[in-house]
């Protein structure tokens, strides 16, 4: 039989451990133990919605069971297709159907049907070349076979134009060097003639130089003639001054 002071011993271990464990938050909400009111699960607020179906949770000391469908694909048909210029994309959004229940996003499809997709980005058949088909949609337009052709042929008659220009071009730089040639012989001869003319000059100097050099030598014996013919008057004069001293009369009376 345990003693007083065993049992005291045991009543002290067993108030230790009711101290250290017998807590609120260790019992669950509504259970009562030794005056110790529960509070484990007191502060969860989750309800049934708020989780999948299948799940469960305790909440306020109460198993709850999710009732939260999962859907595990969705593909719908947009009925509004837009057109994002910034990030250049087209959008499609449903907007008539309402899905409840946790969808899994990596298996979504919105479907955009043709007739919405061209009406948005405003294709229509008569921007399809004749023979195409694009979104469902079949070309009638012609024009662009027949405006290439027209441009082909607007092309070829220009590089006809180009290929007449280049002839006549060439022809002009024959014709240019043609006159060139002519021009740079045209030079020489008046180089040459600018040099007979030159040398022609030349002479004629030399001829005026000699010419006046004469000139002053005749000019000089001219001046001695008319010099001697002044001393031959002046001779002449003293003759006949003593003539007339002799004779009485002019000498030249005498003849």
């Amino acid at each position: 039989m345990a003693t007083i002071d065993e049992l005291k011993t045991n009543v002290d271990s067993i108030k230790t451990e009711k101290d250290e464990n017998l807590l609120p938050e260790n019992l669950k909400t509504g259970v009562t133990c030794l005056g110790i009111e529960g509070a484990f699960t007191a502060d969860a607020n989750a309800v049934a919605n708020d989780m999948l179906s299948g799940k469960t949770a305790y909440v306020n000391g109460e198993k709850i069971t999710g009732s939260i469908e999962q859907i595990n694909g969705i593909s719908a048909d947009a009925d509004e297709v837009t057109l994002d210029t910034i990030s250049s994309k087209v959008i499609g959004k449903n907007t008539e159907t309402t899905y409840n229940g946790y969808i899994n996003s990596n298996n979504i499809s919105i479907n955009i049907p043709y007739a919405n997709l061209t009406n948005t980005i405003g294709l229509t058949a008569d921007k399809i070349a004749t023979g195409n088909t694009i979104l469902g949609i079949v070309g009638t337009y012609t024009g662009g076979v027949e405006e290439l052709e027209s441009q082909i042929t607007q092309l070829q008659e220009e590089k006809k134009s180009l290929q007449s220009q280049v002839t006549q071009l060439t022809s002009d730089k024959e014709s240019l060097s043609q006159q060139v040639t002519q021009l740079t012989a045209d030079k020489s001869n008046l180089e040459q003639q600018v040099e007979t003319l030159t040398n022609t000059n030349t002479q004629l100097t030399n001829d005026k130089e000699e010419l006046e050099g004469q000139v002053e030598t005749l000019t000089n014996t001219n001046n001695q003639l008319n010099e001697s013919i002044e001393n031959y008057e002046s001779q002449i004069n003293a003759i006949n001054q003593t003539a007339i001293n002799i004779l009485g009369h002019d000498a030249n009376d005498d003849n």
